[in-house]
């Protein structure tokens, strides 16, 4: 899983998608924001396929037939709720009410 650390600090950059919200990569790992504003990680990505993943022009489509359809690359959610509704990295103190911690 993730490092503590804030879901602001994910290595995200917005993308002009109607699927995707942002994607980022870090050490092999492939970051997919999506309009919920949930945040799922996808281990093992090649760098060749966080490359071709910038370049296509239809995020969404790339996302769906060569990340999550493949099966190649395990996923997890990273982010969860909180009792105040705000979304953040699961496990970790919320944001916006400090009084408890993101959940699946």
């Amino acid at each position: 899983m993730t490092t503590a650390r804030s879901l602001d600090a994910l290595p995200l950059e917005p993308v002009k998608s109607s699927a995707l919200v942002a994607i980022g990569y870090e050490d092999g790992v492939l970051y997919v924001q999506f309009p919920s504003a949930h945040v799922f990680a996808y281990h093992n990505v090649p760098i060749s396929v966080w490359e071709a993943f910038q370049a296509v022009p239809s995020k969404g489509a790339f996302w769906n037939a060569e990340i999550k359809r493949s099966g190649q690359f395990p996923a997890e959610k990273v982010t969860g709720t909180c009792v105040c509704g705000d979304i953040g990295l699961l496990e970790q103190t919320c944001d916006s009410c400090g009084c408890a911690t993101y959940q699946k």
